[in-house]
């Protein structure tokens, strides 16, 4: 007889660890008390396995980042794999859980859903990135961005060799309501611009002159309204309580500003790539420059700093605030990350001290 191919077919599939935490495991650690109480007291619940690119309210489509074009007969725009949903309706809004192969979503919403005046507030995930680097990982109608570049969104790499670990990818985003730049009386513009700020590269003078405005303000880059107090306190122990759970080897997330970075180096992370970390380094090593030189920066301006050097052609950046760095990696432009590793199992400390 042939040698018989050995392999795990569940984990070709996709059947993540994740797919084990069920709605209180997630609710007890990936959601925070002040969600809960803007949320209001549970009214009724549902669950439902959905396949269409509409979601269950405007506001709450999936997306369908690979463009699979499947059509239903009543013709509903489908997408390629079906998706789990846990619809919790509140006194005050509704909180939605959404999973699928890879990955688990968790949002908030506050207001009238139903009627299209309900705000977000609230989003955290888990998503494992076994198929990073292929076309696969887009096929999830839970991402929010591709994936499949097979060096940039590559698997977690270790001495050259894709490690053998079971690893997820964190994101979080609050938003206090009503505390939008826009609903404070700054403007749409202003508003996307603090939101997205290098989507305004190539438009270099108006980036500078929103640059000027939100510099003035207590924001940081991303952050285009307040967050909540206990989001970014308990984000970290939640995602690693479900992640231990399921019995995930490590945690991954791939900040995308110099303050976000800076956090999670405080909770516990390291860079995954030198080439990356180094990067980052020129930063910190620029912003002490500038406060050696007799520059003084909030934290929010120090962010907004790092920003700024990607601005082209450079004789726009005033010089006070010019350093002699590269360009920031992470723009969400394309697929170009800092990517950031925390170890949980045994088998992931004993790895990653090799790195």
């Amino acid at each position: 007889m042939e040698k018989l191919q050995k392999y795990d077919p569940a984990y070709l599939l996709g059947d993540s660890p994740l797919l084990k935490a069920g709605d209180e495991l997630i609710l007890t650690h990936m959601v925070t008390p002040q969600i809960k109480a803007l949320l209001g007291d549970f009214v009724s619940s549902s669950v439902s396995v959905r396949e269409t690119q509409a979601g269950l309210f405007a506001g709450d489509e999936v997306s369908n980042i690979n463009g699979h074009v499947i059509m239903a007969a009543d013709g509903q725009a489908l997408v390629r794999f079906p998706y789990v949903v846990s619809m919790y309706k509140t006194k005050n809004g509704c909180l939605v859980i959404k999973r699928d192969f890879v990955k688990i979503k968790v949002l908030a919403w506050l207001g009238d859903y139903e009627r299209g005046k309900a705000d977000l507030i609230f989003s955290t995930a888990l998503r494992d990135r076994r198929f990073d680097g292929t076309s696969r990982a887009n096929d999830s109608p839970l991402v929010d961005f591709a994936y499949d570049d097979a060096e940039l969104s590559k698997r977690l790499t270790v001495a050259g060799k894709t490690a053998d670990l079971t690893t997820a990818e964190t994101s979080l985003y609050s938003y206090f309501p009503g505390s939008s730049i826009a609903k404070s009386g700054g403007g749409a513009l202003l508003d996307e611009f603090i939101a997205k700020p290098y989507t305004f590269l190539d438009r270099p003078k108006l980036f500078l002159r929103l640059f000027n405005k939100a510099w003035k303000l207590d924001r940081f880059p991303g952050q285009n309204s307040i967050p909540i107090p206990d989001v970014g306190k308990l984000a970290h122990a939640g995602w690693e309580a479900v992640a231990k759970a399921c019995g995930l080897d490590a945690l991954e997330t791939c900040p995308s500003h110099f303050h976000v970075t800076m956090w999670n180096i405080a909770k516990g992370y390291q860079f995954s790539y030198a080439d990356q970390e180094a990067n980052v380094n020129a930063f910190k090593s620029g912003l002490q420059k500038l406060k050696d030189g007799g520059v003084v920066l909030t934290r929010s301006q120090e962010a907004w700093v790092c920003v700024l050097q990607n601005l082209e052609p450079r004789e726009l950046i005033p010089d006070h605030l010019r350093m002699d760095t590269p360009k920031w990696i992470q723009t969400n432009l394309d697929q170009n990350s800092i990517w950031l590793v925390k170890p949980l199992s045994e088998k992931a400390h004993e790895l990653l001290k090799k790195a």
